[in-house]
Parts: structure tokens; C-alpha cells; sequence
């Protein structure tokens, strides 16, 4: 049996999303994807009608994934069980642990790379990040209504810890400043974005233990 219409849009896809990933955009043909996915042409242009397309489609799928980790990751910051700075510690560590890998790396590059050329970018801005941090910014929200932060714009206040986040390894990665990063490296990243976070943000500052406060100077 053959494959249904979405699983074959979804393999044509992924064996794309390889080619765009090894060779860019500019240095892609359709000929080429073609001949990766084993169709005839008529097949690959029934569902994608140009490059572009093709492209913007295959981004749009990268990102759609990236956010359903995002959403899945948030889902623990609902647990009051759980420390809500221990959750948001959890969700710094996934979201860095995603970002810093080799698939997402080469992703975000591609699309700052050929943004211009595409018109890509804040598309996938609205689909990915904004969608994604959009439901951090709500937990947040959440925690200023339980007087756990003092109250400020939500989104903006989440835009903030997302800068905290990626203003370390990732920046450095997406330069090619570094390559390999260690869990360690992960775990205290996530930690000294949080702490700096809390003193901003926390309300009871007193809370906020001496070495935690000393982690944060760290660099």
C-alpha cells in the first residue's frame, strides 16, 4: 500500500529539510530534491509549486516541531507540586538543551541566512517563538497573580528570561564561538539565568539563598 497524501508531503518534508540543511537554499534545486525523494517531478510540484515553497514549508515543519517541545516543556510549570523555580529551572535547561542541537542550530542559522530572500522571517517568528513563549509569559503571568513576581508585562517579562537564557551558550554557538557544550555548562547557564531573572522579578527577595546569589556572578 502506498503512502496517503500527508505522509508523502510529510517524507518529501524531511528529505528536504536534510538537503536544505547540507547545502542551503541558493545551492538547492528542486531537481535535486527530486531525485533525493525518488518521485517523478509532477508528484514533487503537485504539492510544492516552487522552491520557495518548498523551503518556507520545510521551516515551517522544523518550527512547528520546535514549538510542540516548547508546549510540552511548559506543561510541568502547571505542577504546583513541583517548585516553581525548580519548574522554570527544568524548562531553561530543555530549552537550551534544544536549541543547542547540532538540527536546531543549523535551522536557525538557515533562517537567518536567507530571511531576506524568503520573506521568512516573521512568519516563522509567529508560528514559532512568539506562539511558544507566548505560553511561558501566561505561567508568568500566573505567578505575578500569587504574588511570586512583582507585576509587569508578561510577555515582556518572558522575552526577558528567554534573553537571559540564550545570551550565554547559544549566542556564542550560533557564532561559531564554541561548538561542543557539556550538560554542566547547560545546567549552570539555566542557573544563572534564573537567578538574575528572580532578582529582578522576585518579590521576596529574602528568598533568594546567598549561593544563588554568589552562582549568578558567575560567568
Amino acid at each position: 500500500m502506498g503512502l496517503s497524501k500527508e505522509d508523502r508531503r510529510t517524507h518529501i518534508l524531511q528529505k528536504a529539510t536534510d538537503i536544505f540543511l547540507n547545502h542551503g537554499y541558493e545551492r538547492t534545486s528542486m531537481d535535486e530534491v527530486n531525485e533525493c525523494i525518488g518521485c517523478s517531478k509532477a508528484t514533487l510540484y503537485k504539492y510544492f509549486s516552487s522552491k520557495q515553497e518548498l523551503f518556507i514549508n520545510v521551516i515551517d515543519h522544523a518550527v512547528h516541531t520546535y514549538t510542540q517541545v516548547i508546549i510540552n516543556t511548559t506543561a510541568q510549570l502547571q505542577n504546583r507540586k513541583i517548585d516553581c523555580w525548580q519548574s522554570l529551572h527544568n524548562f531553561g535547561v530543555s530549552y537550551l538543551n534544544l536549541h543547542l542541537s547540532p538540527v536546531m542550530m543549523k535551522i536557525t542559522r538557515m533562517i537567518i541566512a536567507e530571511c531576506e530572500h524568503t520573506g521568512i522571517g516573521e512568519l516563522m517568528y509567529q508560528r514559532g517563538p512568539q506562539k511558544g513563549w507566548m505560553k511561558i509569559s501566561t505561567h508568568l503571568e500566573s505567578l505575578m497573580e500569587r504574588g511570586i513576581l512583582r507585576h509587569a508585562d508578561p510577555f515582556t517579562t518572558a522575552m526577558q528570561f528567554k534573553g537571559l537564557l540564550e545570551s550565554g551558550l547559544i549566542d556564542k554557538q550560533l557564532r561559531g564561538a564554541i561548538s561542543n557544550v557539556s550538560e554542566e555548562e547547560v545546567q549552570r547557564q539555566a542557573s544563572n539565568a534564573l537567578d538574575t531573572f528572580r532578582r529582578a522579578y522576585e518579590i521576596n527577595q529574602d528568598a533568594i539563598s546567598p549561593n544563588m546569589k554568589m552562582d549568578g556572578n558567575r560567568s
